[in-house]
């Protein structure tokens, strides 16, 4: 037991060191939806103390305004990691709230991420919607990282929708240049191409996950 106290101690102590204010600015624009003109902006900030919050246009839904607020916890150790549960509401197009939940793992050069939430319209149950968005990649250079993603997009009374793609990236110091392509190899392909900047005490080596458009049939 006594042990068990100290290693809880030491990993506390590690996550508080570890503790960093950061800000993000995002910018996607997507090709071949169909919907000219489509682009999502997206900002987000986490104190020192790890409380962090989201604002995002044209994400949950086209037309659409939605604000988030949670808290991170991370740690740095064998893996590095950051969980982060939200709680969010939309207003515009689509009205309602949402509860999310953002991850993300390293690992010698390996990474997954993952942005998954639940949203709730506020004028029918029909337009409730489950949405998960997951990349796994690998940076073989400071300057550039690639892999696969999966959107997984789930409708009130509807089956899942699944969208696998393949990404690749280009880092330079503070700003990230992501590239994907979705449904690559069917008729419906489309990509995103995003401009991200992001500034912390520590820079990352990356951005995380993508946001990506539910498009409702």
């Amino acid at each position: 037991m006594r042990r068990l106290l100290i290693y809880i101690c030491v990993t506390l102590s590690n996550i508080t060191a570890s503790s960093q204010s950061e800000v993000g600015l995002e910018h996607y624009s997507y090709i071949g939806t169909g919907q000219a003109g489509t682009f999502v902006p997206v900002a987000h900030y986490r104190t020192s103390s790890k409380w962090y919050a989201e604002a995002r246009y044209n994400y949950d839904e086209l037309n659409t305004f939605s604000l988030y607020a949670g808290r991170t916890f991370s740690g740095e150790r064998a893996i590095t990691y950051s969980i982060t549960p939200m709680l969010g509401g939309m207003a515009g197009a689509s009205r309602g709230g949402s509860i999310g939940l953002n991850t993300e793992f390293d690992y010698r050069g390996f990474n997954f991420s993952s942005q998954s939430q639940y949203c709730v319209s506020a004028d029918s149950r029909a337009n409730n919607y489950f949405f998960s968005w997951s990349e796994l990649s690998y940076q073989p250079l400071k300057w550039l990282y690639g892999g696969v993603s999966l959107q997984n997009t789930h409708l009130y009374q509807d089956g899942p929708l699944n969208e696998p793609g393949f990404l690749i990236a280009f880092t330079y110091k503070q700003l990230t240049f992501p590239c994907y392509s979705f449904n690559t190899f069917d008729t419906e392909r489309y990509f995103i191409v995003g401009l991200n900047w992001e500034f912390t005490n520590k820079i990352s080596k990356k951005q995380r996950a993508v946001p990506v458009i539910v498009q409702k049939q």
